[in-house]
């Protein structure tokens, strides 16, 4: 058997490879499998803002491209920290070749890449039981809001819904601002939504004008029923603009219901409940879906401290800053308050990361573990881990 060669793409490597990918991805759906390597061609092609030979890794046998991970540079927002990561996307491997362990090495290969990188974290959306063996966990659910097509489609606006345009970038980009900024979400630079509007695959790209011209809302979709549709709404009629629109393509399609990637607490949902029957889910699997792997933690540490302690100021007026002792280690993270042992814990970093998203509750640490933390220990975390909601807006997924 020949010997597996990992490394870097090349050029004249790139076109079988994208092959590859679109083949295993699309599962015989030739449609799907033709506006997958259109993707692939547009991403070198059209020069993506996160093109580079270099992070695509893959596993060649007697010159044959036989396995393959896409690497996704990104920032990723923690308040005011912005966070190095980087995404693993596009892990194939050629149906011949499988149950020999070439993924698994290829993956090893790009672990090592990140690291180089010197990136806090990496993360991935991927299948359940496979993943954990490289130290990944799960860090937040997949969000889904669900409405009946049927009522969506009678209700009345007056709204105008046209395609979007790269002119329209500017207004796109301040709606994101507006809606995403302030959540645990990637930093979209304006070179990464040109590449977007330009790159042609997501085929449903809708903007909402209001009677003065203004853009108060988008959708972007890879067509008008999927599932991973980035919508924002920045008024009530925005939002019923696009329930009206929505409600006919689903309809037209035979389908009953629109199914949307979005977190609960959107604005989006708010203005909707207002008219029509509105489901939220979340979808969580303990070792699938999104993941991530602390790459750095005394660097992942550093950047989001000034946040965790603004955090607990703001939970606790008498919170004493100097009295903060938080430590990356071999193992995790250990917090605690100087001069006060119960406060002390050691978490791992699933743990210390779950808690950062959202996913993992301290009072969870006390309640459903084997050596449950003390009270103390529990109320410091809940001061420096507040509630909160972490996904990304379906235009960042990779």
């Amino acid at each position: 058997m020949s010997e597996l060669v990992v490394r870097a793409v090349r050029p004249d490597e790139y076109e079988p490879m994208a092959r590859l990918a679109s083949q295993v991805f699309a599962r015989g759906d030739a449609k799907l499998e033709r506006r997958i390597l259109r993707r692939w061609h547009n991403r070198r092609d059209g020069k993506a803002p996160d093109f580079d030979y270099r992070l695509h890794r893959v596993g060649l046998v007697d010159g044959e491209v036989v396995a393959h991970v896409r690497l996704v540079p990104r920032v990723l927002r923690y308040g005011q920290a912005r966070l190095r990561v980087m995404g693993i996307s596009a892990v194939c491997t050629a149906p011949a070749y499988r149950r020999r362990g070439y993924a698994a090495t290829v993956l090893q290969d790009a672990l090592l890449v990140i690291a180089e990188q010197q990136a806090h974290l990496s993360l991935l959306n991927g299948i359940p039981n496979y993943y954990n063996r490289f130290g990944f966990h799960p860090v937040w659910p997949h969000f889904y809001v669900e409405i009946p097509a049927a009522d969506a489609a009678l209700l009345e606006s007056s709204l105008t819904v046209r395609p979007g345009q790269p002119e329209d970038i500017p207004h796109l980009m301040a709606l994101y601002e507006e809606h995403w900024g302030g959540r645990v979400s990637l930093v979209r630079p304006q070179a990464m939504w040109a590449w977007q509007v330009w790159d042609g695959t997501r085929e449903y790209f809708r903007v909402v004008e209001d009677a003065h011209g203004q853009i108060v809302g988008y959708i972007a979709a890879f067509d008008p029923t999927h599932v991973m549709a980035e919508v924002v709404a920045d008024t009530p009629d925005a939002a019923r603009a696009l329930l009206v629109e929505a409600g006919r393509a689903f309809l037209v399609a035979g389908m009953a219901t629109i199914q949307w990637l979005m977190p609960p607490d959107d604005a989006f949902v708010m203005f909707a409940r207002s008219w029509v029957g509105v489901t939220v889910k979340a979808g969580y699997h303990p070792t699938g879906g999104w993941q991530g792997r602390v790459m750095d933690g005394r660097a992942l540490v550093e950047a989001v401290l000034p946040e965790l302690v603004e955090q607990a100021e703001a939970a606790h007026p008498d919170f004493n800053p100097a009295a903060l002792w938080v430590e990356a280690n071999g193992t995790g993270v250990a917090i605690g308050l100087h001069g006060q042992k119960a406060t002390l814990c050691q978490l791992s970093y699933p743990d210390f990361t779950q808690l950062l998203f959202g996913s993992l509750r301290p009072d969870a640490l006390r309640r459903y573990v084997e050596n449950p933390l003390p009270f103390e220990a529990v109320r410091l975390l809940e001061w420096l881990f507040p509630p909160r909601l972490a996904c990304l807006a379906a235009w960042d997924w990779f």
